[in-house]
This record gives C-alpha cells, sequence and structure tokens, in this order.
C-alpha cells in the first residue's frame, strides 16, 4: 500500500500535493476549509501565496545565504551578521578558527540551527553529522512549501547575536505590507520554551496571542533601537505585498535575522479569528491565479 502510494504521488502534480497538504493542515486546525479562490485572513492569504505564487525573489529571500546580497543592497552591510564560513562540506568548518560562540545553520531549512555557546565544549563530530544530515534533506518536502523547492543546500557559520538577555536573543518578527510595519511578534526563548506577545506601532501590546505558544508575561521594552529596527525591515520589504523580516536588537546596533515569505507556512495561528481576519485584510496581494 504505502509502495503504491508512493507510486502516485510521482505522477502527481506538485501543485496538487501542495494544496492537499495546505487544506488538510488548515482543517485539522479549524475544522474547516481555507478559502483559496477570494482568501480574506491572514492564515488563507498565506496558504494562497504558497499555492500560486511562484516569484524566484521569494526563494532568494528564503535562502539565508542568497538573502544577504540583497539584504546588503536594500539596508546595508552593516545590519548582516559576520559570516564566518559558508560550506557544502561541513568537515571543512575551520573550528580553530572561530570564536568561542557562533551560529551554524543551514540555508535551506527551518529550525536546523545549532548555536555553540562554548567552542570547547562542542562535540565537533557530533555537529558535523548533523549539518551533513540537512544537507541531505529538502525541507520542501516538510510542508510543500514552493519556496524551500530549490535552494542550493549549503551550511553558513555566522556570528553570535548576544543582547543580554539568555541564550537565545530576543526575536523582533516585523509584519510588514507594502512597505510597511504594521505589527511586531516579539518572541523570546527561541530554543528554551518560546513566548510570545504582539504590539503593533508605536509599540502597544495587543490583547491577541498565539494559538500555541505561550505569552511574554507582562509588558515587554521597546528595543533600544526601535526606530532603526523598523526603517530596516521597512527598506527590506519595499515592494513587495508582504514579508516578515526578523530583527535583532543589542546595546550596540540592529542585526537583520531572516526573511519569511510564508510565516508558519500557513500555520502561524492567532488566538483571535477576528485579528486574523483583520490583519488579512492588510495584505493586498499583488499575485493573482
Amino acid at each position: 500500500r504505502r509502495a503504491l502510494a508512493r507510486a502516485a504521488m510521482a505522477v502527481v502534480p506538485d501543485q496538487v500535493i501542495e494544496a492537499f497538504i495546505a487544506v488538510r493542515g488548515y482543517r485539522m486546525k479549524y475544522g474547516g476549509l481555507p478559502n483559496l479562490i477570494h482568501p480574506r485572513t491572514f492564515t488563507e492569504k498565506v496558504l494562497y501565496r504558497m499555492m500560486f505564487d511562484r516569484r524566484p525573489v521569494l526563494t532568494t529571500l528564503q535562502d539565508k545565504y542568497s538573502v544577504r546580497e540583497y539584504v546588503k543592497t536594500r539596508a546595508g552591510e552593516q545590519v548582516l551578521p559576520q559570516l564566518f564560513w559558508v560550506t557544502k562540506t561541513p568537515a571543512d568548518i575551520p573550528f580553530d578558527a572561530l570564536p568561542d560562540r557562533f551560529v551554524v545553520k543551514a540555508t535551506h531549512g527551518c529550525r536546523w540551527i545549532r548555536i555553540v555557546h562554548d567552542k570547547a565544549r562542542v562535540d565537533r563530530r557530533d555537529l558535523i553529522d548533523t549539518c551533513q544530515l540537512w544537507l541531505t534533506q529538502n525541507y520542501y518536502y516538510a510542508f510543500r512549501e514552493h519556496v524551500y523547492k530549490s535552494i542550493e543546500p549549503r551550511v553558513v557559520v555566522e556570528e553570535f547575536i548576544d543582547d543580554g538577555t539568555g541564550l537565545t536573543p530576543t526575536d523582533y518578527k516585523c509584519f510588514v505590507f507594502d512597505g510597511v510595519v504594521r505589527l511586531i511578534a516579539v518572541v523570546q526563548g527561541y530554543l528554551t520554551g518560546l513566548r510570545m506577545s504582539f504590539y503593533e506601532r508605536p509599540w502597544n501590546k495587543l490583547d491577541v496571542g498565539h494559538a500555541v505558544y505561550k505569552q511574554i508575561e507582562g509588558a515587554v521594552t521597546p528595543p533600544i533601537h526601535l526606530a532603526e529596527l523598523v526603517a530596516h525591515a521597512e527598506a527590506l520589504g519595499r515592494g513587495l505585498d508582504f514579508i516578515r523580516v526578523d530583527m535583532y536588537d543589542t546595546a550596540a546596533k540592529v542585526y537583520f535575522g531572516e526573511m519569511a515569505p510564508n510565516p508558519g507556512a500557513g500555520r502561524f495561528y492567532f488566538n483571535s479569528p477576528a485579528f486574523d481576519l483583520q490583519l488579512g485584510a492588510l495584505w493586498k496581494q499583488s499575485v493573482r491565479a
């Protein structure tokens, strides 16, 4: 039966499989079907983009290495974390030349990341094996996001961003619509118990949360360089109907994290259907089926 299913999948067009998986995931969460003909909510519009928006720029933005040139052109090289190494052969990572702390991640996946806080204690063989495993996989097959399908598999080693808040820096996920930041998701404890709260400009906390992750207790102090952070996110989102731009802030300056054309692969659920609809109204999709 499994062999028959694999054979059937091999001849079914990718777009049909992508649609099936997207609709199934939505139905499991909401108990109904998404409107992919005339999408209205933010979640529906993410799914719609996954189905029909094939612009090559979205793949470039999702690629954690190729996006660096885009950022350099739009916002300046100073916002990029220092790049120590990029490779298709993890065994050649020059560990001895790296600083004590650094970040290793795959360019073609999500959550394929290892943060090294003490180089002297890292199991180099295990880290190399993990990187090699990443390189054998195509993240497209996780949720059938077309933007991942043709990304060249590589591993990058970058500067660790230290904002003094813990093992991972606070992440400011800017939702940019037509070049304007309209929502910032503040994420803490990315690898140690993720918590999230939502703010709109100029730093007003919203009475809405993520459907799965806990909210951050109390109010979050705005980042030191909020105006600069927002300006960079808007520069990176200019000319796009929607993009999520992830940024970090330290005492010294703002750093770029990554860009996400399809937040959560259409599974970035809010605990408020009304807010999902409100956010969706901000997105004037430029690509129509």
